[in-house]
């Protein structure tokens, strides 16, 4: 599955790590210029090959990532679970993939990550912070290709952003023939009511729209998304 995503994006990435307006992209870190980091998303070795029974999960964009939009895309591509592995345990403060962890390891154990696909919204990002206004518009065409060449490639059951609704509102249109999508529910889950999250049905995909869980209170977003996936699995 990693070889034929690998594939189905290297057009999409060529593309956009050869526009001069991203590709340039850089900023001064302890006196030291550094290319902003690019990432692609990556495969679980044991993400299910059938068809309309995995899980992917999205975040906002990507940051610290160690490749960068000057690196090929075989090297970004490339650099996968190794990294990503090395990324949270270097951030295991994270709320981002606590969430996750909760919610997937009720399928997975402690292994979840080798059985889902974790990728960003946003592909290239600041090394330290999410992507400005005017950065992601740059990148927007880009980007929501390849989100809709991921979700076609990897058929999952349901697609999981902890993003916001903002941040994936973008996104659903487009994967939704650039038309606003009436949900299937919105689900409260928070103690005061503030936070909830969206479900959508878009071609046999299930795709659920939450809050970015920094701050939030995680066992309480954990049980939602897995009432979610039990209701409709």
């Amino acid at each position: 599955m990693k070889e034929k995503l690998k594939e189905a994006l290297r057009p999409i990435y060529d593309k956009m790590l050869k526009d001069t307006s991203i590709n340039e992209w850089s900023v001064i870190i302890d006196g030291e210029k550094r290319a902003y980091p690019c990432m692609a998303p990556v495969v679980g070795n044991n993400y299910p090959k059938e068809p309309r029974t995995g899980f992917m999960f999205y975040g906002r964009a990507t940051n610290g990532w160690e490749v960068g939009v000057d690196d090929t895309f075989d090297t970004i591509y490339n650099a996968q679970l190794d990294g990503l592995y090395k990324y949270i345990n270097e951030d295991n403060a994270s709320a981002f993939f606590r969430v996750a962890g909760r919610v997937f390891s009720e399928y997975y154990g402690d292994d979840w990550l080798n059985h889902v696909v974790y990728s960003n919204l946003y592909k290239v990002s600041h090394p330290k912070k999410n992507p400005t206004d005017p950065e992601c518009r740059v990148q927007l065409e880009y980007v929501k290709e390849i989100f809709e060449k991921e979700v076609e490639t990897m058929s999952p059951k349901f697609v999981v952003l902890l993003t916001g609704e903002n941040w994936a509102k973008d996104f659903v249109w487009h994967i939704n023939g650039n038309e606003i999508p009436a949900p299937l529910e919105t689900k409260k889950w928070s103690d005061d009511y503030r936070y909830s999250l969206s479900v959508y049905k878009i071609d046999e995909v299930y795709y659920i729209v939450s809050e970015h869980p920094q701050g939030k209170k995680e066992y309480l977003h954990a049980e939602a998304i897995l009432s979610i996936f039990e209701k409709y699995k």
